[in-house]
């Protein structure tokens, strides 16, 4: 099967901890905890977020909290990763 390109790349982000905040009927959505990246390394216990860091040879790796080693993991063994493309992104709103 032949490949074709069906977008472009333009946003990388791990999520560094929940975004509801508040207690019922009061919660909300705070996008604060969004990380940009500039790469993305994945496996079977999650995502893991690479941020180059000025003068340092290696990226500093943060975890998502969707991923099984993160302090406060979100991980229920069944969380899917999202990949979404800006032509989809005003129909999922």
């Amino acid at each position: 099967m032949a490949l074709r390109k069906i977008g472009v790349v333009v946003r990388l982000q791990i999520q560094q901890e929940s975004l509801k905040r508040g207690r019922s009927p009061n919660r909300y959505y705070d996008p604060a905890s969004l990380l940009l990246v500039d790469a993305l390394r994945l496996s079977e216990e999650g995502v893991v977020g690479l941020v180059d860091v000025e003068g340092q040879h290696a990226p500093r790796e943060v975890l998502d909290v969707h991923h099984f080693g993160h302090y406060d993991s979100k991980n229920r063994g069944d969380n899917d990763i999202s990949f979404n493309f800006t032509s989809h992104y005003a129909r999922m709103r």
